[in-house]
């Protein structure tokens, strides 16, 4: 019924909890992909021990990395079940996440299904925020198009969709840090989204999961989303409140991020002159 689609690389202290998060699920009726996607760490060795121990588990290695986006896609198109359910290898999920979003699946199997996440730290400590606190203002039902114009605020970890409903979808591989945004687009400008306000994952927050250690791929990953909006849906762009959110989506949210995490970074000066201007640049092609 459910592929389970984990991609790993050099998390050897936390892809066993990720592993045995799903293998505890009270829903059964799942095959689990596991690519390890060229780690150097422990985390081949466990993923090989835990493929021996339980015939569900399909596992991919690759020698070198290949990037976050090809093997998300390798995963993709490896999958056999209905519906697919992504969790990455430093996350959890709690027992029931499988069966309680199959029990909205069956009301409506082509919704996007998505839940609460719990914050834990690098311990598997509860820091007692939400995931969804993080985004208070964002709708969470729905189309969600317009909104995931301003940014990305839904967890991949926590998505189930059925998998003929991608239909040609899949993660770009030149973009780095922000696939999932991407992806995340495409789907909603198609499907509806279901929010499951329950916390059945956990998101974990540790030093390895800044995007922010490639800061110039940070900056280029938002000109190309721009881009890439502006190109293929320009009739969501027929409004100026959405206009507003691309340009924000452009300069505010690189830049102002950027800034935050290392402010004196020369690539802020850089891009801080080039992105207004390429943003600026895009919504003007979006008028003809």
């Amino acid at each position: 019924m459910v592929s389970v689609l984990m991609s790993c690389y050099n998390h050897d202290k936390f892809v066993g909890e990720a592993i045995e998060s799903v293998l505890g699920q009270t829903f059964q009726d799942f095959e689990f992909i596991i690519l390890d996607n060229g780690s150097t760490d422990g985390s081949t060795q466990i993923i090989a021990d835990y493929e021996k121990k339980d015939d569900r588990i399909r596992a991919i290695f690759h020698e070198n990395n290949l990037g976050i986006p090809r093997a998300l896609n390798e995963l993709i198109d490896s999958a056999n079940g209905k519906f697919l359910a992504r969790i990455d290898s430093d996350d959890v999920w709690v027992e029931e996440k499988l069966e309680k979003q199959l029990e909205v699946m069956e009301q409506d199997e082509n919704l996007v299904v998505w839940t609460e996440a719990d914050l834990i730290d690098g311990e598997s400590r509860s820091t007692g925020g939400k995931f969804t606190e993080m985004y208070e203002s964002s709708e969470k039902n729905g189309n969600l198009f317009d909104d995931l114009l301003a940014g990305n605020f839904l967890f991949c970890s926590s998505m189930m969709y059925k998998r003929e409903n991608l239909d040609g979808i899949r993660y770009n591989e030149h973009i780095r840090n922000l696939n999932d945004h991407k992806f995340n687009l495409d789907l909603s400008y198609r499907y509806d989204y279901y929010f499951v306000p329950e916390i059945l994952s956990k998101y974990r927050l540790h030093g390895g999961n800044t995007i922010f250690s490639d800061m110039e791929g940070w900056y280029k990953d938002y000109m190309a989303i721009g881009k890439y909006i502006a190109e293929e849906y320009p009739d969501k762009l027929n409004s100026n409140e959405n206009k507003k959110k691309l340009f924000h989506l452009i300069f505010t949210i690189p830049f102002n991020g950027a800034i935050k995490q290392d402010t004196w970074n020369r690539l802020n000066l850089i891009y801080g002159i080039k992105l207004p201007i390429y943003a600026i640049n895009i919504l003007i092609r979006s008028y003809f």
